[in-house]
């Protein structure tokens, strides 16, 4: 019931005993044609009542609308703050589906690419200060939601090498352009484009209005797996690792 777990169950070659997902599930391909049951927060028990599956994988905040059926249907409730509680369910629900060794095989890829980051952050000499930014208003920086030091996000930016530019306790905080200024990050990940119509060009229009930001290594990142903690994640810890390998190649003598 949400698009990790669709795309764990893909790609342990199960999809065909998906019977539906949430609106939110779009990869691979064939996700898109399964029934839409809602999403995260907005569940259709009719329609799943309807559809007579026999499990449901859902998350522990789904529980206070699911528990009505818990009666009717196996329900597995998962954990999904960080890269263990990932590794996790692609375990539990490989063993579930009887799909552990293409299970097992996802774990080792996913194991393979943060090793390799985390050789690399090795030779960094200097952390760079990382900024996520997960969304903000499309047509001027404000209202900007940035990753915190709790979950995945801040994980994979810690095994690439960098620190998060963020201090504080808050797991995303919502913060202004002023914000930003004084937290003085070198690499700012703008990740406010997935799922949105706006275009990297537009994007860039937007922070090149400001002088602060002329100098600042800014990326813009449109690939939903970025923020999806399933099979696609250790594209995004290759990607970051050779960001931040590139930033601090460039800025070795500085």
């Amino acid at each position: 019931m949400s698009p990790e777990i669709t795309e764990i169950i893909f790609f342990i070659g199960k999809g065909n005993i998906l019977i539906a997902n949430s609106t939110w599930c779009n990869y691979p391909q064939e996700a898109q044609n399964k029934v839409k049951i809602g999403s995260l927060n907005n569940i259709n028990i009719e329609k799943i009542i309807e559809l007579k599956a026999d499990l449901i994988f859902a998350y522990k905040e789904q529980k206070k609308i699911l528990q009505i059926i818990e009666n009717r249907v196996e329900i597995i409730y998962l954990k999904h703050l960080n890269l263990e509680d990932m590794q996790n369910n692609i375990l539990l629900i490989a063993k579930k589906l009887n799909g552990v060794k293409a299970g097992k095989c996802l774990l080792n890829k996913i194991e393979q690419s943060i090793n390799q980051a985390r050789t690399e952050a090795k030779k960094i000499i200097k952390k760079p200060k990382v900024l996520m930014i997960l969304d903000r208003n499309q047509n001027i920086l404000s209202n900007m939601y940035i990753a915190g030091r709790k979950g995945f996000l801040n994980e994979i930016i810690e095994i690439c090498g960098g620190i998060n530019a963020y201090r504080g306790e808050i797991p995303y905080p919502q913060i202004s352009l002023e914000s930003i200024i004084n937290l003085s990050p070198a690499i700012i990940l703008d990740l406010s484009l997935i799922n949105k119509k706006t275009q990297i060009e537009q994007a860039k229009k937007l922070w090149d209005k400001y002088p602060f930001f002329k100098d600042k290594f800014i990326i813009f990142i449109n690939k939903d797996y970025w923020v999806r903690k399933g099979p696609r994640l250790y594209k995004a810890i290759k990607e970051l690792s050779t960001f931040i390998k590139n930033y601090s190649n460039k800025n070795r003598n500085k």
